[in-house]
């Protein structure tokens, strides 16, 4: 589901979008997901699943917090010109 979601949204809605927010989704909770050997615009296909192990079990209780500034903004603005020049070969900056 997660791959699904973050795939749909890249490639259908053209969002530039990690892992991250589909996989926190899907799973919910606290967890530790490792996204190593994943890449950018692979096939659906050839993607390889990120891994998730749920910590909630470590914490005996989860608080639940929200923080909201009041000021809109896209991270979108913020992300592209670091994945373009990671994308372009330029890995340092």
């Amino acid at each position: 589901m997660a791959e699904r979601a973050r795939y749909i949204e890249l490639n259908n809605l053209k969002v530039v979008c990690g892992y991250q927010d589909a996989y926190m989704c899907t799973f919910g909770g606290l967890n530790y997901i490792d996204f190593r050997s994943k890449q950018f615009y692979r096939q659906a296909e050839a993607e390889l699943f990120a891994t998730v192990e749920p910590l909630a079990t470590y914490i005996p209780h989860l608080p639940f917090v929200l923080g909201f500034t009041g000021v809109p903004h896209a991270s979108g603005a913020v992300h592209r010109p670091l994945r373009e020049r990671w994308l372009d070969g330029r890995q340092r900056w």
